[in-house]
């Protein structure tokens, strides 16, 4: 007879790409991993917004800008972010 049990998927969700960075049985392990995620993009962001400052235009800037303050929402839930997102989804595992 089987079970099954619940697991959280925390992913990098981009335009071309959707990685996993880990499959955590705990929500709140899985919350902290989802975290450091949104925080390593929002890292990478704020490089590209730093290269628009030195190189490029004014949309390029607000649309850096834009992805930063969309990803500083701290909720797994709520936080969503047009081009990269930190992602966690919870899919049943059958044991």
């Amino acid at each position: 007879m089987s079970t099954t049990t619940d697991v959280w998927i925390v992913a990098h969700d981009g335009v071309d790409h959707y990685t996993v960075r880990g499959v955590y049985a705990s929500y709140d392990k899985a919350v902290g991993a989802w975290n450091v995620v949104r925080l390593e993009i929002i890292a990478q962001c704020q490089e590209m917004l730093e290269d628009e400052d030195e190189n490029g235009s004014e949309s390029g800037k607000r649309t850096w800008q834009r992805q930063i303050d969309n990803l500083f929402d701290p909720n797994p839930e709520t936080c969503h972010n047009y081009h990269d997102s930190p992602s966690l989804v919870k899919h049943q595992m059958v044991l």
